[in-house]
């Protein structure tokens, strides 16, 4: 820690200096294990209800035709052809305003 209230730190630190004393430290402080474990349920989770209900959606949009399921298809041919960063810019806008 003394190299870099120096004036001129070095580029890269030695080797010596180097330590995993503060990983050590926060994983016997703080529950990690258990908040891996709510993300990781949170996860599992939300992806099969994403599952679910894209497949029951999919079954919908290729089995029945009507003008909505056509207009839904449409959508969500065209929304898949623009780039997510232009899907995106409206929201910006919002959030910035």
């Amino acid at each position: 820690s003394r190299e870099l209230l120096t004036s001129s730190p070095p580029l890269v630190p030695p080797a010596d200096s180097a330590s995993f004393d503060a990983y050590g430290e926060v994983l016997e402080s703080r529950p990690i294990g258990l908040w891996l474990w709510n993300s990781t349920l949170v996860t599992l989770g939300t992806a099969l209800i994403s599952i679910v209900i894209s497949t029951l959606g999919g079954y919908s949009l290729s089995r029945f035709r009507t003008k909505a399921q056509q207009a839904m298809g449409f959508t969500l041919l065209f929304s898949r052809m623009l780039p997510g960063t232009l899907l995106i810019s409206p929201v910006f806008v919002i959030f910035a305003s």
